[in-house]
C-alpha cells in the first residue's frame, strides 16, 4: 500500500511544486513591471528641458541696448541744479546727491572763477550741464582763444574769450566738429521753429560705449517732444528731430 501511495504522493507535490513556482513568476514579473514603471519615471529628467527657460536670459542682452536709455534726466534747466563751492562747479540733475564738502576757503567760487554768470544750471540734450556760454561767435575782441587740453574748449565771456571749460559742459557748440573729447557724441536738437539746430557734446553713458547710437541711449538724450532720433554718419552724432512740430 504505502508502494501504491508514493507515486500519488510524489503527484501532488508535482502539483504543489508548480503551483509555487507559478507563483513565484507572477510575482517576479509584477515585480519587474514596477522597476519597469520606476524607469518610465526616468523621462522625468525631460523636464530638463525646461532649461530652454534659462535662455530667455538672453533677452537681457537686448536690454543692454534700449535699457540704457530710460529717459532723460531733465526736460527743461528748471530740473537741473547749479552746485558751486571753492573746490567744484557742476550741475546736479534730480535727485542727484551733492559732492563732498569743500573745506578750502575761496574768494570766489569755483563757477565764478571760470566765468559763469548767473546761478542756472542748464537742460541740454536731456542732460544736465553748468550751461557756459562756448559760442565763438559771440567774441568780438581782438585776441586769441587759450589753448585747452583734450576735452576741454574755450568759454565766451562778455564778448571775448574766457577760461578753458569742459566742453561736455557748454550750453551748446557751434558745430559737432568741435565735440572731440574722448567719451563724448555730439547730439544736435532740430529746434524746427526757424531757429538753428543746436548741438550739444554730451557724455556718452555707462554701457553705450562701443555703440553711442540711437538704440542704445536715444531715449536718453531726445527729450520730448524731440522724441525722434536718427544715427548720423556726417556729421558723425545723434540727430533729435520732433515728428509732430
Amino acid at each position: 500500500m504505502r508502494s501504491q501511495l508514493n507515486p500519488f504522493a510524489a503527484l501532488a507535490l508535482a502539483v504543489v511544486v508548480a503551483g509555487c513556482g507559478g507563483k513565484s513568476e507572477n510575482d517576479s514579473s509584477s515585480t519587474g513591471g514596477a522597476a519597469g514603471s520606476s524607469g518610465s519615471g526616468a523621462t522625468g529628467g525631460g523636464a530638463g528641458s525646461g532649461g530652454q527657460a534659462g535662455s530667455g536670459g538672453t533677452s537681457g542682452a537686448a536690454g543692454s541696448g534700449g535699457s540704457i536709455g530710460s529717459g532723460p534726466e531733465c526736460k527743461d534747466s528748471g530740473d537741473c541744479k547749479l552746485w558751486s563751492d571753492c573746490c567744484t562747479c557742476t550741475a546736479l540733475a534730480p535727485g542727484e546727491p551733492e559732492p563732498p564738502a569743500c573745506l578750502a576757503t575761496c574768494l570766489q567760487d569755483a563757477c565764478s572763477a571760470m566765468g559763469l554768470k548767473g546761478g542756472q544750471a542748464t537742460c541740454a540734450a536731456g542732460k544736465c550741464v553748468v550751461g557756459f556760454d562756448c559760442d565763438a561767435d559771440k567774441v568780438f575782441c581782438n585776441a586769441l582763444p587759450p589753448l585747452c587740453e583734450g576735452g576741454m574748449t574755450p568759454s565766451v565771456n562778455g564778448g571775448c574769450w574766457g577760461p578753458c571749460v569742459p566742453v561736455s559742459e557748454c550750453a551748446s557748440i557751434p558745430t559737432c566738429a568741435d565735440c572731440t573729447a574722448p567719451g563724448t557724441v555730439c547730439v544736435t536738437v532740430d529746434m524746427q521753429s526757424g531757429d538753428s539746430a543746436a548741438s550739444h557734446c554730451v557724455e556718452v553713458p555707462k554701457g553705450c560705449e562701443g555703440s553711442p547710437t540711437c538704440a542704445c541711449m536715444g531715449s536718453s538724450v531726445c527729450p520730448a517732444p524731440f522724441s525722434a532720433c536718427f544715427d548720423q554718419k556726417q556729421p558723425s552724432g545723434l540727430l533729435c528731430s520732433c515728428p509732430n512740430c
